[in-house]
């Protein structure tokens, strides 16, 4: 039962490592602590997240068996986050000198590809995905249109799902290199390194 007496959902909780390591939006097996430039900062692993405004079962819970005062706020970071790439440290706030320039300095980019960071770069492929299949972004998509994004939506004729990431990124025109940015910033390499397929010719664009 939520705080509002909603007893309409099913809820399964799991421990790890035989220890309890509650967060404000999840759970942590592992959790660490390090010393920046001139700040801590906080790492985890094994975890999983749960968005505080989407997931009122989890916090019910927590709250149910009188545990709000352990939970850890561990929020998604600032400008003070660290990309370590190809021998170089930077803050997130570093990285967006110049116009994004420091990153065509680490990977050899194609001029389309320049002053933009890894993140855009990945924004305008799934935009692109999203529009060529005829809807827009959704401001809040939920996980049935992921579940959709995932089955329903195509390129080059076959389902996503039936892509790797990497040759997907390929036959949308990106750069080798391009590709590596961001597979070696978007902190789950996964998805780019997986034995993906790919189902067609890789010299189609969007």
């Amino acid at each position: 039962m939520d705080m509002s007496g909603n007893t309409s959902f099913d809820f399964i909780a799991r421990e790890s490592r035989g220890r309890r390591h509650y967060q404000g939006h999840g759970g942590c097996p592992q959790s660490s602590v390090g010393e920046g430039r001139d700040r801590k900062t906080r790492g985890c692993s094994g975890h999983l997240f749960f968005p505080r405004p989407r997931h009122a079962a989890p916090q019910a819970l927590i709250h149910a068996v009188g545990m709000d005062n352990q939970k850890v706020p561990f929020g998604m970071g600032d400008d003070h986050n660290y990309f370590h790439v190809r021998g170089r440290s930077f803050t997130v706030a570093e990285s967006k000198l110049n116009n994004n320039a420091i990153w065509a300095t680490l990977f050899n980019l194609k001029l389309t590809e320049r002053n933009k960071s890894p993140g855009d770069i990945i924004s305008e492929v799934y935009t692109n995905l999203v529009t060529s299949n005829g809807e827009n972004v959704p401001d809040d998509p939920t996980p049935e249109y992921w579940q959709r994004f995932r089955l329903d939506f195509k390129f080059l004729g076959f389902p996503l799902n039936q892509w790797g990431l990497w040759p997907l990124y390929r036959a949308m025109g990106l750069s080798e290199e391009c590709i590596a940015m961001c597979a070696s910033t978007a902190g789950f390499l996964g998805p780019f390194f997986s034995l993906g397929a790919c189902p067609s010719n890789t010299n189609s664009r969007l």
